[in-house]
C-alpha cells in the first residue's frame, strides 16, 4: 500500500478537513476535480470494510443533481390510458437536451391554471427551437388534484407525486409563490445545485419560445475582456477577431493580462520585456498574452499599443 511520508501537519490538516474526530478512518474520495480546494467526500467506510472487504454497500456512482431534484424515473404521459416510465437520465439526456425548464404549479391555484396551457402550447417549439425539454413537478394539495393537471399536460413529462422534493426544489431556489418556470442547465451533474439560468413564469406567455432569454452559457473572457480584440502585427491597421478566436482553448492553457500605461514609467519600462516573451510564452507554455490598458488618455493608449505590437489588445475602456 503506497503511504506518505511522516508528517502530522499534513495528517491534522486532512482531519480537520473532513472533521475526522477519531481514528481510524478510511475515506474514499472522488479522483476528479482537481482545481477544487476540498475533494468529494464519498464515505468514511472504517464500520464497513471489515464485513464487507470490496465494500459493495458503497454508494460508488456519481450524485447527479437530476436524481436529487426530480428522483429516479418520471412518467411520460402520451395522451395514451398508461403513461410510460422511464429513468430521469434518458428524459433528460444531455445528448438531446441543453436545459430542464421546470414548470411547478397546481390544479388548487388559479393562477397555476391560467398558466399550464401556455406551457403545453409551448413545450415542443422548447424542446426543438431552444433544445429545452418542459418537466412537471406539482404543488398540489392532493392525489386527485395532481391527476387532473397531469390530464392537462399530457405530452410534458411528470414527476411523481411527492410534496417533500416540491418543497426541497422550491427551497433551493428561494421560490416564495406559484406557478414558476425554472430554466436549468442541463449539465454538471455532480454539482449539488444545478445553474438557474432564470425564472421564465412571466415571459412565457407574450414569448412563447423565450427568446429573451440568455440562453447562451456565461463566458468569463467576455465578461473580463469583452467580445472582441484587436491584433495589432505591425501594419497600419489591426485586425479585430472575437475574444474566443483569441483565446480558444484548443490552443491555449492560460491567459497572461499585461495591465499597464504609458504614463506609468514602471510600465513603459516593463512593456519591452513583455513583447520579449510573448512568443515564447505562446509556444512553450500555451499562454497567451493580451494588453488591457490603465492610461489616462486616448494618445496614451495608442502609444502603447504601438510598443505592443503582435500582442492583442482590448479596446480602450
Amino acid at each position: 500500500i503506497p503511504t506518505l511520508p511522516y508528517d502530522l501537519t499534513k495528517t491534522q490538516f486532512t482531519r480537520d478537513l473532513f472533521n475526522l474526530k477519531t481514528i481510524p478512518v478510511l475515506i474514499i474520495l472522488r479522483n476528479k476535480h482537481f482545481d477544487r480546494e476540498v475533494p468529494d467526500l464519498v464515505t468514511n467506510a472504517r464500520h464497513l470494510l471489515v464485513e464487507d472487504p470490496t465494500l459493495s454497500q458503497v454508494q460508488w456512482e456519481e450524485p447527479d443533481w437530476r436524481r436529487t431534484l426530480f428522483g429516479p424515473m418520471l412518467s411520460i404521459n402520451d395522451g395514451s390510458d398508461k403513461a410510460a416510465t422511464l429513468s430521469v437520465e434518458e428524459v433528460l439526456s444531455a445528448d438531446d437536451y441543453n436545459y430542464v425548464a421546470v414548470f411547478i404549479g397546481g390544479q388548487h391555484c388559479p393562477y397555476c391554471r391560467d398558466f399550464a396551457p401556455h406551457v403545453l402550447k409551448s413545450h415542443a417549439a422548447l424542446a426543438t427551437d431552444r433544445r429545452c425539454k418542459v418537466i412537471f413537478m406539482s404543488a398540489d394539495k392532493s392525489d386527485e388534484n395532481y391527476e387532473i393537471m397531469c390530464n392537462k399536460l399530457r405530452g410534458i413529462p411528470t414527476l411523481p407525486y411527492d410534496l417533500t422534493k416540491t418543497q426541497f426544489t422550491r427551497d433551493l431556489f428561494n421560490l416564495k409563490t406559484i406557478p414558476v418556470l425554472i430554466i436549468l442547465r442541463n449539465k454538471h451533474f455532480d454539482r449539488e445545485v444545478p445553474d438557474l439560468v432564470t425564472n421564465a413564469r412571466h415571459l412565457l406567455v407574450e414569448d412563447p419560445t423565450l427568446s429573451q432569454v440568455q440562453w447562451e452559457e456565461p463566458d468569463w473572457r467576455r465578461t473580463l475582456f469583452g467580445p472582441m480584440l484587436s491584433i495589432n502585427d505591425g501594419s497600419d491597421k489591426a485586425a479585430t477577431l472575437s475574444v474566443e478566436e483569441v483565446l480558444s482553448a484548443d490552443d491555449y492553457n492560460y491567459v497572461a493580462v499585461f495591465i499597464g500605461g504609458q504614463h506609468c514609467p514602471y510600465c513603459r519600462d516593463f512593456a519591452p520585456h513583455v513583447l520579449k516573451s510573448h512568443a515564447a510564452l505562446a509556444t512553450d507554455r500555451r499562454c497567451k498574452v493580451i494588453f488591457m490598458s490603465a492610461d489616462k488618455s486616448d494618445e496614451n493608449y495608442e502609444i502603447m499599443c504601438n510598443k505592443l505590437r503582435g500582442i492583442p489588445t482590448l479596446p480602450y475602456d
